[in-house]
């Protein structure tokens, strides 16, 4: 693996990523009382993306890549030295511990009246992080002697954004939003556990000049964020936070040097061209055109140069349009396919309609069926995997070796591509009114159709399937049953 450090020979501290810790670095004699980091293989993969990134400003700054974009050589060459003087730390594996004392989930800790730790009341107010401008770091709730811990790269906006979570009453399956509105905020306590200067920011000091060069912000706030989150699955490994999420922390760190070369160019004309190809309209930014087409900007991002794919725009009389750039790559299949992370090449030679998609299989390699779950976390806690991540990674994908009741399987995690996360669903509706029904293509279609903002309204609409109970006090929804099966040990689930 590539590491700037073995390039350069620059000597590496630790103690220079928490230099902003609110506590004091722990002692030789007390360093068993301090929360170690947790080199997770997410971590490992998303350094391996930082890394890239540091060879790519590299090899763009001496001249071996050529951009055709605002991001010149010189250009390159101050980003590739602001990350290596800044964020050397991050490019190799943490040792030791972070400097965040266990006690941090004490409620010695939280009764101490130490000044950072605030009393939350209903309503926001910037008191509560006052003198965190500019920051990053991580942070915790405190409540009913409960634990929540969070990262962010700006303590005012997500505090504030936690505020517009709890007062819609949106998300209420979050551990954390759940417990919020059963108790109320005003039960909470909040402290921000380590701050450091916001990356981005602390590069717009340094060069004010390069403030407007667009694509800079992006990459910078990665290194943020990893080195946020790296702090948060250290707390996460080493105390019970009762009020967060299972499984261990991700990042977004997937890196593609043509899509960035596309955003150094600022305003990205591009056409849009609907399906008939007699339609075709010019537009002379991301901006423009996504107002026209009655689509946000990210959508247009997301699907920018993918050819086969064509999205409704309302702007256009709700017309199937492609998006393109001139003299840009083209690329085939589904942009949406390169952001799931569970969209793996499946397994070859297994009956997949046989799967059914409420259960997880377990199949050995005489595709004969060994094990049968009905969660990805039951089958992780009979093959001592610990979190139902380390099964749901592998579903369908991989063969995996493990222990169960003290002998060694090979197996792999199986079931009906329809039941993983992110595939569509059918969406039956039940009018109690007039004992009608109709169907939707997905969660998304129904939600459009009783004109609710399908951004926010997910997550409370599965509430009203998961509880059965009646939304608008007419309508029962719940998934459409699309695959039953009836397999048994000893089956097989071969083509």
């Amino acid at each position: 693996m590539f590491y700037p450090t073995d390039v350069f020979n620059l000597e590496i501290s630790n103690e220079v990523l928490l230099s902003n810790t609110i506590f004091s670095l722990p002692s030789k004699q007390d360093i068993h009382n301090y929360i170690p980091w947790d080199e997770t293989d997410i971590i490992n993969r998303a350094r391996m993306n930082l890394n890239f990134i540091v060879e790519y400003f590299n090899s763009i700054s001496n001249g071996e890549q050529v951009t055709d974009t605002k991001l010149t050589p010189s250009v390159a060459s101050i980003l590739h030295k602001f990350i290596l003087a800044n964020c050397s730390d991050l490019l190799i594996p943490f040792t030791g511990d972070t400097g965040i004392p266990l006690s941090v989930a004490s409620p010695e800790y939280w009764n101490s009246g130490q000044s950072q730790i605030k009393d939350l009341s209903s309503s926001f107010s910037k008191g509560y992080v006052k003198g965190l401008e500019h920051k990053s770091g991580i942070y915790c709730f405190w409540g009913n002697d409960k634990l929540a811990c969070g990262s962010n790269l700006d303590f005012t906006d997500r505090l504030a954004f936690h505020y517009h979570i709890i007062r819609g009453e949106l998300l209420p399956n979050r551990p954390l939003y759940a417990e919020i509105l059963r108790l109320g905020i005003e039960n909470f306590k909040y402290s921000p556990i380590v701050t450091f200067d916001n990356i981005y920011h602390l590069f717009t000091q340094q060069y004010p000049e390069l403030s407007d060069v667009q694509g800079c912000k992006g990459i910078l706030d990665l290194f943020g964020q990893f080195k946020a989150r790296c702090l948060e699955q250290a707390v996460k490994s080493a105390v019970e936070l009762e009020l967060n999420g299972k499984g261990p922390i991700t990042f977004t760190t997937h890196w593609d040097p043509i899509k960035f070369d596309n955003l150094a160019q600022g305003s990205r004309p591009f056409y849009a061209i609907d399906d008939s190809n007699l339609d075709i309209v010019r537009y002379s930014s991301i901006k423009q055109g996504a107002e026209e087409l009655g689509i946000s900007r990210k959508t247009v991002q997301t699907v920018m140069n993918y050819f086969e794919h064509y999205t409704k725009c309302p702007g256009r009389g709700n017309g199937l349009y492609t998006l393109l750039e001139q003299d840009q790559p083209s690329y085939t299949g589904s942009p949406h396919e390169s952001l799931n992370p569970r969209n793996r090449p499946l397994l070859p030679y297994i009956n997949y309609d046989l799967l059914p998609t409420n259960s997880v299989i377990g199949i050995d390699k005489e595709y004969t069926v060994r094990f049968i779950w009905k969660t990805t976390g039951l089958a992780a806690a009979a093959c001592g995997l610990g979190s139902y991540i380390n099964v749901s990674r592998w579903v369908n994908n991989r063969w995996v070796s493990v222990i169960i009741d003290n002998q060694k399987h090979v197996i792999a995690f199986v079931r009906n591509p329809l039941g993983l996360k992110g595939n569509k669903k059918s969406i039956l509706v039940l009018d109690t009114l007039n004992n009608s029904s109709f169907t939707f293509n997905s969660l998304a279609d129904c939600l459009r159709h009783f004109k609710e903002d399908v951004s926010v309204s997910s997550q409370w609409m599965k509430q009203y399937i998961r509880n059965k109970s009646l939304y608008k006090d007419r309508y029962k929804v719940q998934y459409v049953n699309t695959n039953v099966s009836h397999l048994n040990i000893g089956d097989k689930a071969r083509l």
